[in-house]
């Protein structure tokens, strides 16, 4: 898991350096360094509850894997939600670059959307029903393709 989280933590060093004119805002820079710790700490609970797990203490992983993705894609939510509009994990569809201010309402859009689907998963763990996370999935599936398709039609229509 430590050689995973490394990896992972050099490409995501390594994806604003793709395009540096375009990702050298310090308010994006500051908002991508709040990303990269996010998925640190995401990627060290894991870590942590696994080392738990494998000393043979009861850690129910049906609970805290969820959990911690949840609150990992709440908070991703709030961080897009707020991010200035940037090429990295903001949405950038035809015709939402030379609008800056829908790209900012989708951004806004994307980002409750994720919140509410971190939300879920997390609630769907500790109620310990099937059916939020079953929710979940298909407000991921279907919700996902139709606020991309409406900031589509908004941007070019």
């Amino acid at each position: 898991m430590p050689v995973i989280t490394l990896v992972v933590y050099g490409l995501l060093l390594l994806v604003p350096r793709l395009e540096p004119q375009k990702n050298s805002d310090p308010a994006f820079q500051t908002v991508y360094g709040k990303v990269i710790f996010a998925v640190l700490l995401l990627f060290t609970g894991l870590h942590v509850l696994f080392i738990y797990k494998s000393m043979g203490r009861p850690a129910d992983m049906t609970l805290f894997v969820p959990l911690l993705t949840g609150l990992f894609f709440s908070y991703l939510g709030f961080l897009i939600r707020n991010a200035p509009p940037n090429p990295v994990f903001c949405m950038n569809l035809p015709g939402l670059q030379e609008k800056p201010e829908l790209q900012a309402k989708a951004n806004r859009e994307m980002g409750a959307f994720f919140m509410g689907l971190g939300f879920l998963l997390a609630l769907g763990s500790l109620l310990r029903t099937p059916w939020v996370v079953i929710g979940m999935l298909a407000v991921l599936v279907f919700g996902t393709p139709a606020v991309i398709i409406r900031m589509y039609i908004r941007a070019n229509g």
